[in-house]
């Protein structure tokens, strides 16, 4: 083909970078690639060895290093343009491996067609290229090979030049292995020897096009318009799979940098998927390829299955994922923490859905799989009782300790057989707690409540602590049992105190005693079961350790503690005065002698291995669980603590420091602060401090250690038995210096635990004397009404010149209007002042929503004031509450001295309500002081609501000036028992939690409810409509249950639903107190009021159902017919036919039946202390007063 061929087949590509799809040849005379392609001239035995052509500018090109041609190939054979040569093919692929991607580009004369190197930092500047003609001459073959590859002269233009070298080096950054993956178009494949097949029908995958440039690109034209109708016909007989990747094979070399760039990103837009391998367009066995050249061409190119293995794993994980999303859970979406907070966890789920009292399940978590047996739960009485009757001495006689005992037995009965919680107990199980005496002559003393709510707390509270004792005495108690399988003998005195231990720190002494005796034995057991022998843990390190004492017995040193002449056991029995008195024998050496006697390599001389023995006996002594337990004895009866300075005490505590009441203390007793137990919680507060040290010492210590002694003494007359005498006595003191340090910080701990059981206790009287109010009670009003009421404040302000702000609340617990006013001055007639002119204002709002009460509090002693603006308004316009603020006459008959009452409100609630996120929630666009009046108000309805509306924000309320040093969760258990008790006496609306979220915050307050299951509750009955009908229904329900039986035994009383005449399945007896176990009960004593035979009595329910009875009685308004029952005739035949005791519950469903769920909480506290008001107003306690 001569040069205008040439030219024709330059124009007819899409770029100069496609490369030659004709076969390779070498013949030494011109020889044509393809039928359209450029002529090959053979000059391989140039110096350079290159095939070479002519562009369409009749410029010399090297095919060779640009299609990447062997360098020595075999001659072959000529062949038609349409076949392929393969003999090349290994020598082809070979090459193709070692060429080097960083090789420069390399330019050939026009007029020689030598080639020559570009210089750097030439005319063009940096990377650019000198023009001129001057040759170059290169002997190194590898320079050589360099410039030889991937060079081909493109346009004369130097700024197009500079730019498609430009873009070319930033394709050679590519890894080589990114453009080994790419796939071959269709020349790359004849080149190498493949003949592709031709699709008949178009390619249903076209070439992305650039959308948003799509105007930017139609103004281009030029070039691209003129190969335009090639290229889509090249794309149309383009194989599919194995040429799709390598599309952007092809560079432009004419286009600025910047379309380059955008070339480039809608290639790679455009790139397909890389899913599968070479998806070859032909059947290999149709191609004229040998075994060899294929191999070879699948080990350079693989044979496309090389990544099914990550293409089937990720289809694995594309189903695994899909999986996931048809079944979403909580933990999918959110946080751990999140769940956490919102008691959603899958152990939240369990807590919610046991049949157990909520309560229960997380009390009793860390004993879950403990069940005791019947000796342990009659064992477990006696403990209690044991306990609890030194409390009890002042209100109960000595012959009533047994039916008490009696009665803890029954109470641990009803809680962990039964299941109920203390307030289920205290109100419907009294009976089996009241204790009725008989004289002979059958004349009935007065009833005794054996236990009554704080008891059976307390009963809850000490169950856990004796599973604790049983869960650690069993695991001691296995351990023993596998030494004595490693053959020890019988112990006789831990088989002797193991059922005498009744406290966590006997069966410490225990422990102690076992590892001390048998070290050996329990660390072989430890590194056999992983450092844990059942009852006694043991660190890998220690199990490995060896004592001093087990040294000492591997010694002759051991003989030393026979010459004290007795055990150490045998000196504790005579301690503790246990059994027959046992008399020491004296040696016939004197201990020194004795000592010299026993040398070893271990002990070398008499006095070490008199040291050693004395610590051997020593500590068999301290380790001694009956010498420890009279010990333990004498600290508490005789015991006494000092209090020393230390350094920084001396520097930090003077008389304005709250520790210097202690600063000297000394000879305090246990009982000492019996009464004061946040006093010596602050003493250890201080000591934790470094600010004093706590001592415990027993008065008259040396006379206790001789009258130890002497248990250990000879009688005889000698010089032995002197010395001996004196070393038992060093022995004693040793031993006595030793336990007392031990003792000493143990009972430091217990009296500390003892003391803040004792001040959460004062804490949780003093907030249940704060629950134990009804709401606020205008005169002539019903107890337990809801009034309407209106708070005031004036917040940290002056009146008269900062705003008040008030707020109206009505009965129903919503805000009905709220605003400020400013002048509220009362009138002063003397001086010719008239009162405020929002006086009239005020009064208005007071008239026109019938308010019952005044509330007002504030942060700043200017309230004061305020209150005073108020009662003089109040009596110079004679307002009354409610609807008695009128000026009719029989109005003013009808309602005489109803004034409006002006009261300071407790705002310990409403400070904490104001600023935080739910009052925010609850009205966004409120002022944090009408917030505040906003929570006094409904304070003054129901402070139990209030307080409940807190929850665990409770204990930042203060109930006591040292509850600080209280961990919280102790703190918080015990507010909880006040919560519980008072929630469930008053009841709790369940219809009406379901719409009101102030009365729902009282349903985890329950019996057998929680927080957990309080949530379930409200989800069921919200499913239902909002609304249930019945207490049955909470547990019946085709929407749902919403309770398990154990747990609506618990509720069912406290769960008040409101009874409706005009509903035929609702129930009266579900609006009272009396438990659906006494529905019959109660209906039997409706119908003997009614004086209904049985006959009346079955007609009622065959047409009115099983509610007929109390319907009837409601109906007729004859509740107090009941009053006429005998209820003790009642009480008899239950109790001798059921073997039911009913005689308290009989009253309780006799009130109940006359006025459903009464209030029966004292009324509310109008009047505050004035040392609380005090605090309201100026923040400082009656403490930090004195101090300043």
């Amino acid at each position: 083909m001569d040069s205008e061929g040439v030219h024709n087949w330059l124009s007819n590509t899409a770029s100069p970078h496609a490369g030659p799809g004709g076969p390779d040849t070498h013949s030494p005379s011109s020889t044509a690639l393809s039928e359209e392609w450029v002529t090959v001239i053979d000059i391989s035995s140039t110096s350079q060895g290159c095939y070479l052509g002519f562009d369409r500018n009749n410029r010399l090109i090297d095919l060779r290093a640009r299609y990447q041609y062997p360098a020595h190939p075999a001659p072959p054979s000529p062949v038609p343009a349409s076949s392929v040569s393969s003999p090349t093919m290994n020598a082809l692929i070979d090459d193709a491996a070692l060429l080097d991607d960083d090789d420069d580009d390399v330019s050939f004369d026009e007029e020689t067609g030598e080639p020559t190197r570009g210089r750097e930092n030439g005319a063009n500047g940096e990377n650019g290229f000198d023009d001129s003609s001057e040759e170059e001459e290169d002997d190194d073959e590898e320079e050589a090979q360099r410039i030889r590859k991937d060079f081909i002269v493109d346009e004369d233009e130097d700024d197009a030049e500079e730019a498609r070298r430009k873009r070319r080096r930033e394709k050679r950054k590519r890894p080589r292995e990114d453009r080994e993956e790419d796939d071959l178009d269709e020349e790359d494949l004849e080149l190498i020897g493949i003949k592709p097949q031709r699709e008949e029908s178009q390619s249903k995958f076209k070439r992305l096009k650039r959308g948003p440039r799509r105007d930017e690109d139609g103004a281009r034209g030029g070039v691209d318009d003129i190969f335009a109708d090639e290229l889509e016909e090249q794309e149309e007989r383009r194989p599919r799979g194995l040429n799709d990747e390598f599309d952007d094979f092809i560079e432009d070399d004419v286009f600025s940098d910047e379309e380059g760039q955008r070339e480039r990103e809608d290639l790679e837009v455009a790139r397909p998927s890389r899913r599968t391998g070479l998806d070859l367009p032909v059947d290999i066995s149709d191609l004229n390829i040998d075994g060899a050249a294929l191999e070879d061409f699948k080990a350079a190119f693989g044979d496309g299955t090389e990544y099914d293995f990550a293409l089937e794993q990720e289809d694995i994980w594309e189903q695994k994922q899909a999986e996931q999303d048809r079944h979403l859970i909580l933990d999918d979406v959110f946080e751990p923490q999140q769940l956490k907070e919102k008691l959603l966890t899958e152990e939240d789920n369990l807590i919610r859905f046991t049949d157990v009292p909520e309560r229960f399940q997380l009390a009793r978590k860390p004993y879950a799989g403990l069940e005791l047996t019947e000796d342990e739960f009659k064992e477990e009485a006696q403990w209690i009782s044991q306990f609890l009757l030194p409390s009890q001495q002042n209100r109960l006689s000595p012959r009533l300790y047994e039916p008490f005992t009696r009665s803890v037995l029954q109470a641990l009965e009803f809680m962990i057989n039964e299941q109920y919680e203390v307030p289920f107990i205290a109100n419907n199980r009294k009976d089996y707690f009241i204790h009725v005496e008989t004289h002979g002559s059958g004349q009935k003393e007065e009833a005794v409540q054996l236990l009554r709510p704080k008891e059976l707390w307390s009963i809850f509270e000490l169950d856990l602590k004796f599973r604790a004792l049983i869960e650690r005495r069993r695991g001691l108690q296995k351990t023993y049992d596998e030494l004595k399988s490693t053959n020890i003998a019988p112990d006789d005195l831990f088989e002797t105190m193991v059922p005498k231990a009744v406290t966590l720190e006997e069966l410490s002494d225990l422990y102690d005693y076992l590892y001390f005796q048998y070290s050996s034995q329990i660390k072989d057991l430890a590194l056999t079961s992983n450092g844990d022998a059942n009852g006694v843990v043991l660190s890998q390190k220690k199990a490995n350790t060896k004592s001093i004492y087990e040294t000492i017995r591997q010694s002759r040193a051991q003989g030393m503690v026979r010459g004290y002449g007795m055990k150490g056991d045998d000196f504790a029995k005579n301690v503790a005065r246990e059994g027959v008195t046992t008399y020491a024998d004296d040696p016939s050496d004197s201990p020194a002698n004795l000592a010299d006697t026993l040398i070893d390599e271990t002990f070398a001389d008499g006095n070490a291995v008199l040291r050693a023995g004395r610590n051997l006996f020593v500590e068999e002594i301290v380790t001694n669980p009956r010498f420890r337990k009279y010990l333990r004895a004498q600290i508490y009866s005789k015991g006494v603590f000092d209090c020393y300075r230390t350094d920084r005490g001396l520097r930090k505590i003077d008389e304005s420091h709250p520790y210097y009441e202690f600063k000297y203390l000394r000879n305090q007793t246990f009982a000492s602060f019996i009464g004061s137990p946040s006093l010596f919680l602050r003493m250890l507060k201080a000591e934790e401090e470094g600010m004093i040290e706590v001592k415990v010492r027993i008065n008259n210590a040396d006379s206790l250690k001789r009258d130890l002694a002497a248990h250990m003494k000879t009688d005889n007359y000698s010089d032995v038995a002197d010395a001996w005498n004196k070393e038992r006595e060093k022995v004693v003191a040793q031993a006595f210096d030793k336990t007392m340090h031990i003792l000493g910080r143990i009972v430091k701990e217990t009296f500390k635990s003892d003391c803040e059981d004792r001040l959460a206790e004062e804490c949780r009287e003093e907030f249940d004397a704060r629950l134990d109010q009804a709401p606020y009670q205008p005169e002539d009003m019903h107890k337990g009404t809801t009034p309407r009421c209106m708070a005031l404040s004036i917040g940290r302000g002056i009146p008269g010149k900062d705003p008040v702000h008030w707020v109206v609340v009505g009965d129903d617990g919503r805000a009905s209007e709220y605003g400020t006013f400013v002048e509220l001055a009362p009138a002063d007639s003397e001086r010719a002042i008239p009162e405020g002119k929002d006086v009239a204002a005020l009064i208005d709002v007071i008239q026109a929503r019938d308010v019952e009460v005044l509330g007002v509090s504030g942060f700043t002693p200017e309230t004061r004031k305020l209150v005073s603006y108020l009662n003089t308004m109040v009596e110079a316009h004679k307002l009354q509450h409610g609807g008695a603020n009128n000026t009719d006459d029989d109005r003013e008959r009808r309602y005489p001295d109803r004034r409006l009452e002006v009261i300071i409100v407790n705002d310990e609630v409403a400070r904490l309500y104001h600023t935080s996120q739910r009052a925010r929630n609850d009205h966004p666009a409120w002022n944090p002081l009408t917030h505040y009046c906003f929570a006094l108000a409904r304070y003054l309805q129901d402070p139990m609501k209030e307080y409940a509306s807190l929850g665990n924000d409770i204990i930042s309320l203060n109930f006591h000036r040292s509850q600080s040093l209280l961990p919280e969760e102790k703190l918080m258990q015990k507010l909880e028992m006040a919560l519980v008790d008072k929630v469930n006496l008053v009841g709790v609306d369940v219809n009406e939690a379901a719409a009101d979220p102030q009365i729902a915050n009282l349903l985890p307050y329950v019996c057998g409810l929680g927080p957990r299951k309080a949530q379930h509750v409200l989800r069921v009955v919200s499913v239902a409509g909002g609304f249930v009908n019945t207490r049955e229904g909470l547990l019946v329900n085709d929407k749902g249950t919403a309770m398990t039986l154990k747990v609506w035994n618990n509720a069912a009383s406290t769960l008040n639903i409101s009874f409706d005449e005009s509903v035929d399945d609702s129930e009266f007896l579900d609006s009272t107190r009396i438990h659906p176990e006494d529905y019959d009960i109660a209906r039997k004593m409706a119908a003997d009021a009614l004086e209904l035979d049985e006959e009346d009595i079955e007609a009622e329910r065959q047409k009115n159902g099983s509610g007929a009875i109390m319907k009837l009685l409601v109906k007729g308004n004859q509740q107090d017919r009941v009053n006429d029952l005998v209820l003790e005739e009642y009480a008899i035949q239950l109790e001798r036919n059921l073997n039911a005791k009913k005689r308290s519950t009989l009253e309780t469903i006799r009130a109940e039946l006359i006025e459903p769920f009464e209030e029966l909480r004292r009324e509310y506290e109008m009047k505050l202390r004035e040392e609380d008001i005090f605090t309201m107003f100026t923040g400082e306690t009656s403490d930090s007063s004195k101090s300043a």
